[in-house]
């Protein structure tokens, strides 16, 4: 930007400055700056489309950077598709690191079996397979089935006040039919079946049918195990569990059931992308690691990450929905919701398809952008979680903001937005409230996104900027320059 560096090209190049064209696209660093050289040049404004903040100076954003500048460079002057570039980046990136954070562990010890969880794991299975097609040596791996509501019930030996609550959402309001369909059994109740209840009105109808609902637990428990036993999951060894994380709460109660089952013979690792700091308790029961982020890291980094966990698993998906049961023959019975299926059609499915080609030309060596298996470290993934879920494009939050991501313990229902909807009269909220609104973000939806959204807004600039000030670590630099 202040021109140093084109005495620096001038004199590696050999060239003069006469013979030298540049084009780029900000007036002062690709113009102003290059002509005062007695370099030729030319600013096209329209490249500035992929840029994301040009605060992030380390060196760990390059791998997404090249492949966006690989994007850009094809389109030129074409429209580009945002879910094609959002796949083709950050998809394919975090796609591929979930398969050379495999192959690392395979090089260093025995493992019998590799575990790709449904459905954080479908792109990267996807892929894997693949690869085994075109010769690579990698093992068989599997595609399993497994939930926070499914692997938690088949645990579930007693019904009381505590794990009443876990069934039901305090503000959520259910009827009989949809209790059912959660807990996996008939209910008897005076209420109407297709009424729906308040939170508190749902426990009680739990509490009085304790001795049915812990039933069906263990004959979740038994299908549960059948089908672990048949993925392989059951054999004597070392296995890994690839998901995206956020805890591994769920994979330590994999884990747990399925030392139980097999007497300690089987034991579970997980291998996760971003490893939240709520997992810590976590480690007392299984092995994990987080590729791009540890829950040791800062909690400026962790907060970073939790305000961007809802876009990660809405964008990393696969084409069915979420396991909620097993049938009479063992096989996972998943539930389709409304708008998941409309999102993978409309959106998802494209991000899918170009993150699987994407991370396929990564391992492969022969990505147009040049990026290889070797610039895919956890510093590199990070950077792209973050280019992505903290500074996003403005083209992005408008493609994702009628999104909804579905996080029910039944995974049923008509799930969040991604991007909030402002709140009411926002030039009357009180001050007072942002720490309420920014909570609520952080929790529920994208957070950056949300803000990026209302910032463009008049009426809500003002929330956004606050909730910046306040909140310091969710500024948009969040990448410190390299020391010099």
């Amino acid at each position: 930007f202040n021109g140093k560096l084109w005495k620096a090209v001038i004199e590696r190049a050999g060239v003069s400055a006469q013979h030298i064209v540049h084009v780029g696209d900000d007036l002062h660093s690709d113009y102003v700056a290059p002509l005062a050289h007695g370099i030729t040049a030319h600013v096209n404004d329209h490249m500035r489309r992929s840029h994301r903040d040009m605060g992030n100076t380390s060196p760990a954003v390059l791998p997404l950077s090249r492949i966006e500048a690989n994007v850009r460079d094809v389109a030129q002057d074409d429209a580009w598709n945002v879910a094609e570039v959002l796949g083709a980046g950050f998809g394919a990136l975090l796609v591929a690191s979930q398969i050379i954070d495999v192959r690392n562990v395979l090089g260093m010890r025995d493992v019998v079996g590799v575990h790709f969880a449904a459905r954080d794991g479908y792109l990267a299975h996807k892929v894997w397979n693949m690869l085994r097609e075109r010769g690579v040596q990698l093992p068989e791996a599997s595609y399993t089935a497994f939930s926070r509501s499914v692997v938690w019930r088949s645990t579930l030996t007693s019904l009381d006040a505590d794990s009443v609550n876990r069934f039901i959402g305090e503000n959520e309001l259910l009827t009989v039919e949809r209790l059912e369909r959660r807990v996996g059994c008939a209910l008897v109740s005076q209420h109407d079946r297709s009424v729906e209840l308040s939170a508190s009105d749902a426990r009680s109808v739990l509490v009085a049918n304790a001795e049915a609902i812990v039933g069906a637990c263990v004959t979740l428990r038994q299908r549960l195990v059948a089908y672990l036993e048949r993925q392989g999951m059951a054999r004597p060894g070392h296995h890994l569990v690839i998901d995206l994380g956020w805890t591994a709460s769920t994979v330590a109660d994999l884990a747990e059931l399925v030392s139980t089952h097999t007497n300690g013979a089987a034991a579970i690792e997980a291998r996760l992308t971003g490893v939240y700091w709520d997992a810590s308790p976590n480690r007392h029961r299984l092995a994990m690691r987080g590729f791009a982020m540890d829950e040791f890291h800062s909690v400026d980094d962790n907060l970073r990450m939790l305000g961007g966990v809802k876009l990660f698993e809405a964008l990393i998906t696969a084409p069915h929905g979420s396991v909620v049961d097993f049938d009479d023959n063992n096989n996972p019975v998943f539930v389709e919701t409304e708008p998941e299926i409309d999102a993978y059609s409309s959106v998802m499915g494209t991000i899918a398809e170009a993150a699987v080609a994407g991370a396929l030309a990564i391992l492969e060596g022969t990505h147009p952008s040049g990026v290889t298996g070797q610039d895919v470290t956890g510093p590199a993934i990070w950077a792209a979680m973050m280019q992505v879920a903290h500074t996003p494009r403005l083209d992005e939050v408008a493609l994702l903001s009628q999104v909804c991501h579905v996080t029910a313990i039944d995974h049923e229902g008509s799930g969040t937005l991604l991007v909030a909807e402002a709140p009411a009269s926002p030039r009357a909220l009180p001050a007072s409230r942002l720490p309420d609104v920014y909570d609520s973000l952080i929790r529920n939806h994208w957070l950056q996104g949300s803000l990026r959204q209302w910032g463009t807004q008049g009426d809500t600039k003002w929330i956004a900027d606050e909730i910046h000030r306040i909140f310091a670590y969710m500024h948009p630099q969040w990448v410190q320059p390299p020391l010099r």
